[in-house]
């Protein structure tokens, strides 16, 4: 074998070897990716599958997430919705931004609520809400004040619990009506009938997270 032939073969075997390694490398790097993808996959299913989904009103359920209807309102609600329009007048009347929109799809359009547990109804003298509504589904109050619900304590959540004394009255302090909240001989705040469930109560309690909440 001349010199050129022995360089030939030598080269050859030194390319045919790296090439191996390349094909093989480019296999398994192949495989890995595809195994990536697989795992990807599967995780962007699972992300779907876990995506959580607003419940929707239905003839069984008559509250979505704890809503309220605004002041004015019938206390039946199948009443309330049908006369509600979705017009929106009450939502723009409401200085303090705390009705809402929250679409109906079985009767196909936007029903107005309220959620005092995130924005409380701060009461307002002249309920402009309540005077927007052209189509009688908020009317002027019987009584002087609308009834949302009822503030309910949660004992673990309250400062005075951590405390263990009187340390705390915010609630009391904020409450807009009078004689609503008192508190018991473990500094526990005590919420009358006379509870509106307007939530600035809610709003204002310090801790997170909160103690009270509107039921």
């Amino acid at each position: 074998m001349d010199r050129k032939d022995f360089f030939k073969k030598g080269i050859w075997k030194a390319f045919k070897g790296t090439l191996e390694t390349t094909e093989s490398t480019i296999e398994v790097v192949k495989s890995t990716f595809e195994d990536t993808l697989k795992k990807e996959k599967k995780t962007d299913d699972a992300s779907k599958k876990s995506e959580i989904t607003l419940p929707k009103i239905t003839k069984s359920k008559k509250k979505l997430r704890n809503l309220f209807t605004p002041p004015g309102a019938n206390i039946d609600i199948k009443i309330y919705e049908k006369k509600c329009v979705g017009c929106g007048d009450c939502i723009s009347a409401c200085p303090y931004n705390t009705i809402f929109p929250v679409f109906n799809e079985k009767l196909n359009k936007s029903i107005a609520y309220i959620d005092p547990n995130n924005n409380p109804c701060l009461l307002c003298f002249d309920f402009p809400c309540i005077q927007s509504c052209e189509h009688e589904a908020l009317n002027p109050l019987k009584k002087k004040l609308p009834k949302f619900g009822k503030a309910k304590l949660t004992k673990s959540s309250c400062i005075n619990f951590e405390n263990q004394n009187y340390s705390c009255n915010t609630c009391k302090t904020v409450c807009p009506v009078e004689n609503v909240i008192e508190f018991d001989k473990n500094h526990f705040p005590k919420f009358s009938k006379n509870c509106t469930g307007c939530g600035i109560c809610v709003s204002a309690c310090p801790p997170f997270p909160k103690a009270i909440h509107v039921e």
